[in-house]
């Protein structure tokens, strides 16, 4: 065993026999001139010289915000759960919505504590370099980043499952009624669930823990096996599977299908006061998916780029960049990522007006009561005061909203 790595929920990097990394050097290290933020005389697991300012970067980025992110968006995505769940009518671009919400929420549901807790341990001195959970924690990573892998990538593929359906029914209606149905969108949830899961199994294999002897004592090291090692997994698996399905190919379809959307909406808006109220509620559908699908790749691509720059990196030829500034970018890019699985609340929200009543009135149930009683006690138009026509429009009315979309 010659390397030693650091893990993220998102991303490793390993260090081969750099000067100073390797864990051979590590063996022999018996003072404390090279710390992890830290000034006892033990080495700890992943052996780093860092900057005191990355440690105030790291204490700021992954612990405090990671951390609040991740609690604010499992926070959001019930509630948006909860609130979708709530529609009498339901379409498959809800359905679609709420499978969406349930796998950012488990996404962030299983990088909570791994992140944060990881990085209290290698960069600061919060968690005596003694102490037995993080080696515990380090032991089950190789079965724990998989499942945080496999969510992650369904993360990915039902954002472009949600997109697909919407560009069907909007850039292709004729084949919307038979394609766009709520049958063939379960279908296509179980089954993206299940490939996600199939795509990720050879990560079971990639990892293993090892034993490493400090002067205080006994530590767990990730590294690499032999298969995680092997060239053929990382330039076939690595390289070109995962840039075809998780980073450049699902990046480059969203933004073919987001791009006709958006065309799609600007000459729905040229057309806006001939438009009935259906095509109107379909309009703010589209347009709040098309904010989901842009807000995902802003938040996607600056991951995806540095995943596929420490993948080369991982390589045998690839020239070694800057180790610190690596660490920087795997952070910021992990933030991102958590960020792109709580902001669909947000985005609900604003652009949902429907959406925000319905948790307002969630909040403040006097809120909904409030605007009945208005409207009961309104006096109606002069042109309506004839009561079988306030009759009439009030039942239309009431029949409306019951087809209308919480988006």
């Amino acid at each position: 065993m010659n390397q030693s790595e650091v893990v993220l929920a998102g991303g490793t990097i390993a260090f081969n026999d750099t000067p100073g990394y390797s864990i051979d050097a590590i063996n022999k290290t018996t003072d404390a001139n090279i710390t992890i933020g830290n000034k006892e005389p033990c080495v700890p697991a992943y052996l780093f010289a860092i900057p005191h300012n990355f440690v105030i970067f790291t204490i700021t980025i992954t612990i405090v915000l990671d951390t609040l992110i991740s609690v604010l968006g499992i926070a959001g995505n019930i509630l948006s759960i909860v609130i979708l769940s709530k529609e009498k009518h339901l379409t498959t671009s809800i359905y679609l919505l709420r499978a969406l919400a349930i796998s950012d929420m488990s996404f962030l549901m299983l990088v909570i504590f791994i992140d944060p807790m990881y990085a209290m341990y290698t960069t600061t001195h919060f968690v005596p370099q003694t102490a037995a959970w993080p080696n515990q924690m380090t032991s089950a990573l190789p079965y724990i980043l998989p499942v945080i892998s496999t969510s992650q990538t369904l993360t990915t593929w039902m954002v472009l499952l949600v997109t697909i359906d919407r560009f069907i029914q909007v850039c292709i209606p004729l084949s919307a009624s038979r394609l766009c149905t709520l049958p063939r969108a379960k279908m296509a949830v179980v089954v993206t669930v299940g490939l996600s899961f199939m795509y990720n199994v050879p990560r079971f294999w990639e990892y293993v823990p090892n034993n490493v002897q400090f002067p205080c004592g006994t530590t767990v090291v990730l590294g690499y096996t032999a298969f995680g090692k092997n060239n053929y997994y990382t330039y076939i698996y690595q390289i070109c599977l995962n840039a075809i399905f998780r980073y450049m190919g699902p990046v480059l379809v969203l933004i073919i299908l987001n791009g006709n959307l958006i065309i799609a909406l600007k000459d729905a808006h040229r057309r806006r006061q001939q438009m009935t109220g259906n095509e109107k509620e379909a309009q703010n559908i589209t347009f709040t998916l098309v904010i989901v699908a842009t807000s995902f790749l802003l938040c996607i691509m600056p991951y995806n780029t540095v995943n596929v720059m420490v993948t080369l990196w991982n390589t045998n030829n690839a020239a070694k960049p800057d180790q610190l500034i690596m660490r920087y970018l795997l952070a910021v890019g992990n933030f991102l990522l958590k960020v792109n699985s709580s902001v669909n609340f947000l985005i609900y929200c604003l652009t949902g007006k429907r959406f925000r009543e319905t948790f307002i009135s969630m909040c403040c149930p006097g809120f909904r009561r409030g605007q009945r009683y208005n409207a009961v006690n309104s006096k109606p138009p002069k042109e309506l005061s004839d009561n079988s026509t306030v009759q009439t429009v009030v039942h239309s009315s009431t029949k409306g909203d019951t087809k209308m979309s919480l988006l």
